[in-house]
């Protein structure tokens, strides 16, 4: 469950802040040479899609089951955002800083945030593989992640998460 926390929640945050210092980001693909000054801004999340990896490759989009996540950049590569997960009674807040490292972006956490099955930890950030900024679009993947399908759901006190891929666009 944890990690299914980290990507929800981190990945929303980590795609719309993607870069946190002024110098293009080297190694990572599809920047384009992408400055933190090209993220900065308020986004918007159209698309939050886990696929399994192993058959049947099942996708389940979080944005299109009634999911919402935004995410607000600021130049020094602090961010601060809000997610609702499908069927929650509420948006919750979360917040932390973006840091970079060769093609490595990792999502930290300013304070420990449950938000329904989602917890986000300081102390354990998130970390994705690539993204690509073209025109207001902003399109992150993760190759590994892991993934609860059933949304908590799955009717006993631990839900099973499966590896998994993950791909979020973001508008601003």
């Amino acid at each position: 469950m944890k990690a299914f926390q980290k990507l929800v929640s981190g990945l929303a945050i980590a795609g719309l802040a993607v870069a946190c210092g002024d110098d293009p980001i080297p190694g990572v693909t599809g920047n384009g040479g992408t400055t933190v000054a090209d993220l900065a801004g308020a986004w918007t999340a159209s698309q939050f899609e886990y696929t399994m990896v192993a058959p049947p490759s099942t996708a389940l989009d979080l944005i299109a089951l009634t999911g919402e996540a935004t995410v607000t950049a600021a130049a020094d590569g602090s961010y601060n955002g809000t997610l609702l997960l499908p069927g929650a009674p509420g948006a919750a807040p979360f917040s932390g800083d973006i840091t970079i490292s060769g093609s490595s972006l990792t999502l930290g956490f300013d304070m420990l945030t449950v938000i329904g099955p989602i917890t986000l930890d300081p102390a354990d950030p998130f970390e994705f593989d690539s993204f690509t900024l073209s025109g207001n679009q902003l399109t992150l993947s993760a190759s590994v992640a892991e993934f609860d399908f059933t949304l908590g759901l799955c009717g006993t006190a631990t839900c099973p998460e499966v590896p998994a891929t993950l791909v979020i666009i973001l508008n601003r």
